[in-house]
């Protein structure tokens, strides 16, 4: 495990740090961004490159120890400790030095694959040095508001800045709000910007989801929810900017059995996901039969300071069987029984986890399916 104790929250200077690292990649670097989807977008990027022959570095965020977010072809990644002393030179924070350590895995890659820790240019780990090839950015949503700004527009603006000139941008069509800034911000830059193509006739056979996209009809992926199919037309339409040629049968393979920890997890009568934002909530609320297969389902959602819980809580009425609100109690970071007093008449607020009968969906960030785990396992 990485310990990364002694290192503070505030950021240190990165820049000055990576230029005295000898650590900038000598290969393309794709930058992940947006307020859902990163994870899994990564996750089935990383997997067709690798179907593909190619050695892939991703640095992820959805994992519980540090270093196992440091992957080299979905392995946990070789670091260079030593690097530990210059992020301590520099006060970098604990999401500079584990970015730090990360590179030091990566040396030797193909491609290098960034989920960004939250926003784009207000990411921790953001440097003008890593020059991205291509930049995707998966959705826009009102997350992280307390660092991002409380509109749309600007979150998604912050997003797109990460890409550079003569670089590409990826990500699906924005709505009135998002496209503005976003377009006007490429013209301006000399950034190619692109629009995926979603899939199309999705349907469920047995618990595999099948769908159809662009030049691959029949992909099947391994999972209950229908979100999953836009993280993967993300991440075909990503290798297309690489200039790579795909087959069905590559991507089949590639795609594979994504799982990752904190998303989608099934431990008994009880699930697991990460979701904090409208976009999240609104493909998990689409995806209730798969989800429920049956049985009545009741979801315990925590929300993380800066969420944006008005927007949230009407998707979760309208599919879900029951609502309950917790938070973790002596964490400030999320909302506490006073925060929700608004919501609290017709979703109870809950301490004692497993007293719930019947199927659960637990839904929250990372640091709350930990502790949800913990109390009902």
């Amino acid at each position: 495990m990485i310990d990364l104790q002694g290192f503070k929250n505030e950021s240190g200077d990165f820049d000055k740090a990576l230029r005295k690292s000898s650590l900038l990649p000598k290969c393309p670097v794709i930058l992940v961004s947006g307020s859902s989807g990163k994870s899994l977008t990564i996750a089935y990027l990383s997997g067709i490159l690798q179907a593909l022959g190619k050695k892939v570095g991703a640095y992820y965020n959805c994992f519980d120890d540090n270093e196992d977010d440091i992957r080299v072809n979905g392995e946990r990644g070789v670091i260079d400790l030593d690097y530990l002393s210059l992020a301590k030179k520099y006060s970098l924070s604990k999401e500079q030095a584990k970015f730090l350590l990360a590179l030091s895995a990566y040396k030797d890659c193909d491609y290098i694959l960034v989920e960004e820790p939250i926003g784009g240019v207000s990411s921790p780990i953001y440097s003008e040095l890593l020059e991205p090839t291509l930049t995707i950015l998966t959705s826009v949503g009102l997350d992280h508001v307390e660092e991002l700004g409380t509109t749309e527009s600007s979150i998604a603006l912050d997003c797109a800045a990460l890409s550079v000139p003569d670089s590409t941008l990826l990500s699906f069509e924005l709505n009135e709000l998002n496209e503005p800034p976003v377009k006007e911000y490429c013209l301006d830059n000399k950034v190619k910007w692109v629009k995926a193509n979603t899939p199309f006739h999705p349907h469920y056979e047995g618990e595999e989801l099948v769908f159809d996209i662009h030049a691959y009809p029949g992909i099947r992926i391994n999972t209950p929810v229908a979100i999953e199919m836009l993280d993967v037309a993300l991440a075909i339409e990503a290798v297309n900017q690489l200039g790579l040629s795909l087959d069905k049968e590559t991507l089949q393979k590639g795609i594979g059995k994504i799982s990752l920890p904190n998303h989608h997890e099934a431990k008994g009568r009880y699930l697991f996901d990460c979701a904090s934002s409208p976009e999240m909530i609104a493909g998990l609320s689409k995806s209730y039969p798969s989800l429920a297969l049956g049985e009545p389902l009741s979801v315990v959602y925590a929300a993380k300071k800066g969420s944006n819980v008005a927007s949230i809580l009407p998707l979760l009425d309208n599919a879900f069987d029951k609502v309950y609100l917790t938070g973790i109690p002596g964490d400030d970071c999320f909302w506490g029984e006073d925060d929700f007093f608004l919501f609290t008449a017709d979703h109870p607020f809950i301490n004692d986890l497993a007293s719930i009968e019947g199927k659960v969906l637990f839904l929250g960030d990372i640091r709350f399916l930990a502790y949800a785990k913990e109390r009902v396992e």
